[in-house]
């Protein structure tokens, strides 16, 4: 569990707060160490100049700080980067700069010389907060404000025990798989359940598709390619939003015909970058990092770029990939619920755009998956009612993306691969190969 929390705030109160604090996770059996860097002293220099003075010495405590890290559990350090932002930020006029500022110096510390990134960045307090909002909107990372004498939330954060949400009501909403699918597309955190199934009464045709997937799924097991692909888009859930009125709304959007470029055919995939080459991403990475790039050589900004690339614990969107394309509906709900925060629009659900290839299915339930698409397409196209498709039926859809959301595309194609998300991770690393040399070479 080695965590690095970095605290910042009055010396004798931070001092006295790390002291309660380690004494509590020691009592519960927590190795803690605590490390406190002082500063050199305060430059008359521009912030830029001045910080480095701070980053050399941080850089020289590195090989201290990783040995103590390897043998705590968690290992307390004053004097960090947030210290720095604090005293230097003052300097800068505006919120821009102090923003350009801040990320340049983490940039500088994190990339370029690999000292170590707190895990959770503490400010202990005596009073109420002033002017948080405006740090929190200039500083690379988020902050935990405390104080001093409410020590037992840190505690609970550290150790991970997560709160009982009293305060935030959450919204039941009866809706289908599709509204599931649907709504996790707008890239929100969404919590749903699978409903008891409809009885043959209240809906005769869905309820005869989902009992033949019981079939099959008692036959195959619960988790094969082929029980999942014949689960109807109209199966019953649950979910629970805290914006009711966003959410309806945003069904409603997301499933009408708002493109004119979709197409009831399959799309080829279709894959754009913004920036759209390598010396707009370098400038584009400079400019948030608070780097000069006008005067980098061709071989500097790739350069660049490849330090960018390595950098494994920046959550960064300098780069943004969209992709259209072709998909199936379980492709789709695969990736939401591996990916948080991924966008995909979808195309108003059709039966005409097909369903995936069939033909490999066991001999033993071949009849079974045939008559679920015959009559699920038949029933869709009869009724218009796009509860009756199934998983298994495609969509062409749009997918929108980080860098860091790219890596984790790949790395679900390379453990659990359909025949379409090949074909849509061949897509994005051909264009990547093409347009980007420079972090497809580092990420092959």
């Amino acid at each position: 569990m080695n965590k690095l929390i970095s605290f910042t705030g009055q010396s004798t109160l931070v001092t006295s707060s790390m002291k309660e604090l380690k004494a509590k996770l020691e009592a519960m059996g927590k190795k803690v160490s605590i490390v406190q860097l002082k500063l050199p002293a305060k430059q008359d220099a521009s912030p830029y100049i001045a910080s480095t003075y701070d980053t050399n010495y941080r850089y020289d405590k590195t090989k201290q700080l990783q040995e103590k890290y390897k043998t705590s559990d968690f290992l307390f350090v004053t004097g960090y980067s947030l210290d720095t932002m604090l005293r230097e930020i003052p300097k800068l006029g505006s919120v821009s700069a102090m923003k350009s500022y801040c990320y340049w110096l983490d940039a500088i510390e994190s990339v370029n010389y690999q000292i170590p990134r707190a895990d959770i960045t503490v400010i202990i307090r005596s009073a109420k907060a002033k002017n948080l909002a405006i740090l929190e909107s200039v500083v690379p990372y988020a902050i935990t404000s405390l104080h001093s004498k409410n020590l037992v939330k840190l505690v609970d954060q550290l150790l991970e025990i997560k709160p009982i949400a009293l305060s935030t009501p959450k919204n039941k909403t009866k809706g289908t798989l599709l509204d599931v699918i649907a709504t996790l597309g707008k890239g929100d955190p969404l919590q749903y359940n699978e409903l008891s199934p409809p009885t043959e009464k209240e809906n005769p045709d869905l309820h005869d598709l989902l009992t033949l997937r019981k079939l099959v799924v008692k036959e195959l097991g619960e988790d094969n390619y082929y029980a999942q692909i014949i689960q109807p888009l109209g199966t019953p859930y649950s979910l629970e939003t805290k914006h009711p009125k966003r959410y309806s709304d945003a069904i409603e959007k997301v499933l009408d015909n708002f493109d004119g470029n979709f197409y009831p055919n399959e799309l080829q995939p279709k894959v754009t970058f913004n920036p759209r080459n390598e010396l707009q991403l370098a400038d584009q990475i400079g400019w948030e990092y608070g780097y000069e790039t006008k005067n980098l050589t061709y071989i500097e900004k790739t350069r660049l770029i490849e330090t960018w690339t390595q950098s494994t614990k920046r959550n960064n969107d300098a780069l943004r990939i969209s992709c259209q394309l072709t998909l199936s509906y379980l492709d789709i709900f695969a990736l939401l619920k591996s990916i948080r925060g991924l966008k995909i629009t979808l195309q108003k659900p059709s039966p005409h755009t097909g369903y995936v290839d069939i033909s490999a299915a066991p001999d033993k339930i071949t009849e079974a998956i045939e008559y679920a698409f015959d009559q699920s397409t038949r029933l869709s196209a009869m009724t218009l009612n796009n509860g009756f498709l199934l998983l298994g039926h495609k969509n062409n859809c749009l997918i929108e993306m980080s860098y860091k959301q790219l890596l984790q595309i790949i790395k679900i194609n390379k453990e659990t691969s359909t025949e379409l998300m090949q074909m849509l991770v061949q897509h994005l690393e051909g264009e990547l190969a093409l347009v980007f040399p420079s972090i497809h070479a580092v990420i092959s």
